[in-house]
Parts: structure tokens; sequence; C-alpha cells
């Protein structure tokens, strides 16, 4: 009794977390930096034994968090994986085709080719892993020793000419000959030390058998057959093994296999029905009910169809040609089944369509609002004069995921027929573009074809027109004749000019070849930055002072004005080797449709000297410039004009603010992702960047409301000047507008400004509040400035919150630095404090025993 009560005690204070342990596995290995905005990746790596789950993580770049999206493969990050994180899935995918593994979309600014702030958090908010990378410009910058925290040029060093994604970095100490002879080493002392204990008895694990090969659609009075590959040089008996699909039917399988006598495959009839044409799911099981492998293939939905294997139809099999652990990748239907030997594979090749009334794929509908399988469907239609009987036509998407009909019920003519994804299962992409293709019964060409390439615009239709041709509508209409209904598609900028020139010099600026999709008549607007505007496509100006000038085109279609910038160094002896100054490009947030990029400011304003060149840089190195630096910047609006000063606003995560003394800005909100071009100053205590007009700034995006920081009181200071935070105290003193909060020993105020519409009666004092809002630092030190209403709330004395006013957060837990001696002194306070408990439970067990025994 007593030995039980010491092991639970053990468990209680000294069994390690296996969560957080796991956790730890996955590490960032590659970062491929030096590629353009859009098609920047990074890659990570599980180094330990066990897969993880990396659900709900985050990539933590720029201060933000950054979510994380399937696109291909899962959350699953098996031992020795490699997965990548990318800015834009679908880029990186067309750019990598050998990529094979799993690739993850997110989303970002810009990776600094410098070197910045990068980590990991999981699903509990916690850092994984959290380091600032050394400058990597021309190739990738890869990991030499997963399992060393050293982020230094020692560990981390460029790739020689170009990158390793997916697959085991050039310079990896994995596999080198130091641990190949550790390795032989310890293998001949284990064999030395086994040398005289009884043999082991091996036992199969996961991948030492592999369903090689499948034919699930047999051609008449034939079975179903399922195809096993030993891997291993060990011989395999399949007593008590078995095979199950998706439903729960069993196969029990028997015989052997022996590498040595030259067996590798084995071939088990599993009869008629077993298997679902349209789709299933194949696991092997050991006779310990061990998983050694598993096929998913067509539509059986087992969590995520996208990585399903294609179903295999009459003539041909589903064979293996490779093992990444995703069946997608893993399979191919081929027309040349081998059956108990190595697999061919011949492709479907152009082949006569056997004679049907020919069909057509009228309309598509992949991403509706409401996110129901009954809103997303395919649409077929009959164009003939006879009904034509579906059974056996089947359609297929881009990932080789199927659906055959098999209801028998024909399409009358001129008939449409919607069949949503709750009935076919066939899940069209929002992302990176999709094929639909319809053949008919034992066809090997399509009867007809559909192909988007870009995203699919939220609630829209893709609809064949009056032409014949393909195109987004917004009236959807299952089972209807189409209705095309045309979204404005805004004007794309294209601007022609010098990036450099003299005072005086004659210069053209050429945007003829802008253009509308929808053919709208276009209206041109150029501010030079000298105070002088012009208009019309092509345009002639003369700078007579020497500095930056960032000229601003406007083009409108009526419907919404897009805003692109051009920026020229005017100078005297400008040497060839200027540096062509940064341009982007901005439109107006579809959220707010009357709301434009940009305000002209009156053409009287004029542009206020600009003394040195602009530099595109990364909100983290703002505040690292000299004053006077002329920046172009990005980032998300975290607290808009109007809230505390009608002169400036802030940026989340920067430390920065926007500055204005003419308190000229457009339209600003939360979440706003906007381009900035203005000088660095300080305002007061606090870094800025002072733009001189509206139009210095345009709207480039919209992105979620930042999220805050979650910290302490007692963190107030330099590092978070600008920050969006969060805190909890208790409310000790109030002199309205100034409410001042207490932690411990931390007293930090809070001000609250009339636009906030906070009212005093909402802080009393000697309540616990949980404020959100910006650090800003003043002469009299720094204070939190709250937006709205909905960043106060009342907590109870524990802290928890009542009530949901308080704007989500994000927990920024950083790596403990603290002095080892202060562990080893908890380490021995835990030990002491359990030694108590356990001899006060031994004692009692003691006691009680010898009540009993008199």
């Amino acid at each position: 009794m007593a030995s039980r009560f010491f092991i639970v005690i053990f468990f209680i204070f000294f069994a390690p977390s296996p969560l957080f342990a796991v956790d730890q596995d996955i590490v960032i290995n590659e970062i491929a930096a030096h590629e353009s905005s859009d098609y920047e990746w990074i890659e990570i790596y599980n180094r330990g034994n066990e897969p993880v789950d990396i659900t709900g993580w985050k990539f933590y770049e720029a201060g933000v968090n950054h979510k994380l999206t399937a696109y291909r493969g899962d959350f699953i990050i098996e031992p020795r994986e490699y997965a990548v994180i990318a800015n834009k899935a679908d880029n990186v995918e067309v750019k990598h085709p050998s990529l094979t593994g799993t690739l993850i979309d997110s989303s970002w600014g810009t990776l600094a080719e410098k070197g910045e702030e990068v980590g990991l958090k999981n699903a509990s908010g916690d850092i994984v892993e959290l380091f600032t990378y050394i400058e990597a410009k021309k190739t990738s910058l890869e990991r030499k020793n997963v399992n060393t925290a050293d982020y230094t040029a020692a560990n981390w060093q460029s790739h020689p000419d170009s990158h390793t994604i997916g697959a085991q970095n050039s310079n990896a100490t994995t596999g080198g000959q130091e641990q190949k002879k550790e390795s032989e080493q310890q293998a001949k002392e284990s064999e030395k030390k086994n040398e005289q204990a009884p043999p082991a008895v091996w036992r199969p694990g996961r991948g030492a058998v592999l369903i090689n090969e499948i034919v699930s659609d047999p051609i008449d009075r034939e079975e179903e057959w399922v195809e096993l590959y030993n891997t291993t040089r060990q011989i395999i008996d399949f007593v008590g093994w078995t095979l199950e699909d998706g439903s729960g039917g069993v196969v029990t399988l028997s015989g052997k296999l022996d590498v040595k006598s030259g067996k590798q495959y084995a071939v088990f009839s599993v009869g008629s029905g077993f298997l679902d044409n349209a789709g299933d799911m194949i696991i092997l099981y050991s006779a310990e009910r061990v998983m050694i492998d598993r096929l998913t293939y067509g539509n059986w939905d087992d969590g995520d169809l996208r990585d399903n294997a294609v179903a295999a139809v009459d003539p041909f099999s589903l064979a293996r040609i490779g093992n990444t652990l995703n069946n997608r990748d893993d399979f191919r239907m081929t027309g040349a089944p081998t059956k108990g030997a190595a697999n061919t594979i011949v492709e479907r090749e152009t082949a006569r369509v056997p004679e049907a009334p020919p069909l057509v794929i009228s309309e598509l509908v992949p991403n509706p609002s409401s996110r129901s399988p009954e809103d997303e469907f395919i649409e077929l239609y009959n164009p003939n004069d006879v009904p034509v009987n579906l059974t056996g036509w089947e359609l297929t998407l881009l990932n080789d995921i199927r659906y055959v009909f098999s209801d028998g019920k024909p399409l009358k003519p001129q008939e449409y027929r919607a069949y949503p994804r709750s009935m076919t299962g066939l899940p069209l992409r929002n992302t990176g573009g999709e094929r639909v293709r319809l053949f008919a019964p034992n066809a090997l060409r399509a009867t007809d074809e559909v192909r988007y390439t870009e995203n699919a615009p939220l609630d829209l239709s893709y609809a064949r027109n009056a032409t014949g041709m393909f195109e987004w509508t917004q009236t959807s209409t299952p089972n209807d004749t189409n209705v095309i209904k045309r979204d404005n598609t805004p004007p794309t900028i294209v601007i022609a000019g010098p990036y450099s020139a003299s005072p005086g010099d004659p210069l053209t600026f050429d945007a003829s070849d802008t253009y509308d999709r929808d053919g709208d008549p276009l209206i041109f607007h150029w501010n030079f930055g000298d105070g002088t505007t012009g208009a019309g496509p092509v345009v002639h100006h003369r700078f007579d002072d020497e500095d930056a000038f960032p000229i601003l085109l406007t083009v409108s279609d009526g419907h919404v004005s897009m805003a692109q910038f051009h920026h020229i160094v005017i100078e005297d002896r400008i040497s060839a080797a200027t540096v062509t100054p940064p341009s982007f490009s901005a439109h107006a947030n579809s959220s707010s449709p009357a709301r434009h990029s940009v305000v002209q400011p009156p053409s009287s304003v004029t542009t206020p000297p600009i003394q040195t060149k602009s530099i595109s840089t990364s909100l983290g190195r703002v505040r690292s410039l000299k004053s006077g630096t002329r920046v172009v910047v990005e980032g998300v609006v975290s607290m808009p004009p109007g809230i505390v000063s009608e002169n400036y606003f802030y940026i989340a995560g920067s430390g920065i603010q926007i500055w204005n003394l003419r308190k000229e800005f457009p339209p600003l909100a939360r979440g706003d992702k906007i381009a900035i071009s203005g000088a660095v100053r300080k305002n007061g205590k606090e870094t800025a960047i002072r733009i001189e007009q509206a139009n210095n700034i345009a709207i480039i995006g919209r992105e979620e409301d930042p999220l805050a920081l979650e910290t302490s009181l007692g963190e107030i200071g330099e590092a978070l000047e600008g920050e969006l935070v969060r805190v909890t105290g208790t409310v000790a003193d109030t002199r309205w507008p100034n409410v001042y909060l207490e932690e411990g020993d931390a007293r930090v105020r809070v001000y609250v400004t009339k636009n906030t519409g906070i009212a005093k009666e909402s802080m009393p004092k000697e309540s616990v509040m949980a404020v959100t809002g910006i650090v800003s630092e003043t002469s009299a030190g720094y204070r939190i400035l709250p937006r709205d209403e909905n960043d106060i709330a009342i907590a109870t004395p524990e802290g928890a919150i009542l009530g949901e006013k308080v704007s989500e957060s994000r927990v920024l837990t950083l790596p403990e630095r603290k002095d080892p001696r202060a562990n080893l002194l908890k380490y021995f306070i835990v030990t002491f404090i359990a030694t108590l408990i356990i001899a006060a439970g031994l004692g009692a067990q003691f006691y009680l025993d010898r009540r009993k025994k008199k």
C-alpha cells in the first residue's frame, strides 16, 4: 500500500508533461526569405519519435500570429517528416513541383532577408520555438543540427546555390560520418552485450508491409483483390492478420512472405462487394492489432478528402508509386494491373469516347458563404433531344477524387440538374484553382472539362455564358438556366516612367497600358508629390528641386478607385548604379464598397522637402533607423485616427505611430492593411512615421482585427511601446480621464479619451479590470490607451472575466532565460515538500497497520 502511495506522489510531482515535450520536437529547419513575398516559405521538421498534431498552431512573425491552413496533407507531422508552411501555398506548389509532402498555407507580409524574429506557437499559445534568424539574401537558410538551440552562423548557413525544400538540408549533420561511426560502435557494443541473451522476437510495425495494388472494380465475373508488399528482409507470417474496409468488413489472411525465397508480393482475393467502387478505406492489421498500413481512395470521407487516392474503374487497378504516407501522392490508376509483380503505370491515354449523347458541365459553386455541403454543387446540362441515363458516368476533380453516378435517374432533354457536395462528396477547391471533368461510362477521354486557375471568390458561381465560355457570376441558378451578373473588376494600373532624373528634365509618365477587364471608361489623376497634379493616361512633368518624390496615380472606373505609387529621385549627376525605389499598389477595401483607397488632398497643398531617398523596410526595423530616413512600409491598423488624437494612429506589432501635422488621413478602420510612405521622426517620446498628405497612405487589403499581447503591468515599458496589449489589475485610483491600475508593486496609468465612449462608472475603484489598449510613452511615463468600450471589462478577484467584451488576445510566452540556480532551488523545495507528504503518508499507513494488528 505504501509503495503504491509513493508511486502516486512521484507522478504528481515529477512526471513530465508529455504534450509540451512532444510539441518541442517540431522545429523550424529551413527559411526561404530570399524568395519574393508571394513565394516565401519556411520548413518545419519533427525530430522526435512520436507524431505531433499541429492543429491550431500559429506561425509568429513581425509580432503577429499567422494562422495555418492545411493545403495538402494534414496537420499530423509524423516522426522525421518535413512540412512546408507557405505564404501562398498555391504559388509554392506551382514553383516547386518536386515537393510532394505536407504543404500548409499561411499569410504574412514579407520575411526580411537581413533576418527577423520568427517562431512557432502551439494551440495553447505557448512558444514552441522563437529566435531571430541570420541574413540570407540569395538562397535559403538551412539549419545544420536540429537538436541544438543554436541560432547563430555556427548552426545556420545559406544553401550553396538554391534550397532543399521538403527534404534533408544540404548541411545537415544527420547521417554524417561521425554519427555513422558512433552508431556502428553502439551496434557493436549492443551485439556484444546480447551474445548470451536469447534472440529477440521481431514484430512488424507501421510500413513493414504495404498495400501495393488493388482492384476494387473488376471486370465481369472476376473478383476484387488486394496485393501486399514486404518492405523488410524478415519472414512475414500472415496468420491472424486482417484486411478491414471502411464499413467494418473483415477479411482474414493466412500464409507467409519469405524474402529469402524470392517472395515479396502476396495477393489476396477479397470476393465481390468488399471494396466500394466509388470510394473506400482499407486497413491492414497484424495479429497483435497493430495498424501496418492504410489506404483511402475515391470519395471515402476520413476527415480530409483531399489526400484520397483516385478510385480505379474497370479495367484499371490502383497501384503504388511511392511511400510518403499520403495516398493521393503514392497511388496512380493504371491500365496494366501487375498481380503479384512490380507495378507498371499506364496512364489514361487518348482513346475514342464510346458513342454517347454529350452532356456538359453547366455551373459550379465552390465557395458558398454558408459553408454548407448543400450549397456547394456541380450542375450538369443535357443539350440533346433525348434523355440520358447517367448510370456509370463520373465526375473527377483535379486531385483525382471521383464520383460515379448510380441512381439511374435519366437527365431529361434540356434539363439542368445540380448535384450538391453532400451527395457526391466532391470538395471543390477554394484556393489554387480546380479542374472538373465529366466522363461517359468506360471512356478514357473526358466528355467535358471546366477549369478555373484563380482562387474561388466567396458566394460567386462559375457558370457557362451564352457563348459557351465560363465566367464568375453573382447569381447562382441551381437546376435552372444560368444568369450572368458580373461583379465589378477594379482597374489594373501599369505605370512606365523614369525612376531618376536631374532638375528641369522634361519627363513623361505613361499609364496607357492600364486596363479594366469590364471595359469601363477610366479616369486618371496624378499627384506628383511636389504640390502639382495632372490628368489623363499620359502626362508630362518637370521637377525643379532635388528631392525624392512619391508620385501617386489614382485610377477610377466609376465604381472603385485604385492607387499606385511611382517613386523618382531628382538630383544632379545620378550614377548608373542608383537603386530602383520601391512601389506598391492599393485597392479599395472590399468590406466597405463605398470607401476608396485614398483621399486626394486639395491641389494647393504642398509637399514638405524630403531629405533622403525612400527605402523599403519592415516594421521591426523602423525604430532602429535614423530620424529623417524616408521609408516605405506595410502594416495593419490597430488604432485608427481620432481616438486619442486627430494627428496620429497606431500600427499593430510595430512600436510606432503614423503622424500627420495636417490631420490628413484616408478613412481607416482597425484591421485595414496599409502601405505608408513617410519619414522616421520622434513625436514626443515615441517613434513615428511622419507623412505629408493623405495619399502617402494606401489601403492594400483587409485582415482580422489585430490581437492584443497578453502581458502584466510590470512589463509595461520601452519594449512594448506602441504595442496593443491586454493587462489585468485593480483600480487603485480614479482621476478621470486617468485611471490607475495596480498589480503587486506595478502601477500603470490608463488614459480614457472621450472618443472611446467609455463611461467613468464602468471602471469603479477597487474593481479588478481587464484592459486592452496601446502602450504610449509621455514625459510623465507610460500609459495604456483603450480604443472603445469593448476594450475594458470587470474581472473577478481571481481574474476571470465577467462578460464578453474583452478583445481577443494573443499570448506571447517567451522562452525562459533564468539562472539555473533558481531552478535548482525550486527543485529542492519541491523535493522537500514531496518528502514531507510521503513521510506523512507512510506514517499514517504505519499507524493504521498497528491499529489493525491490535
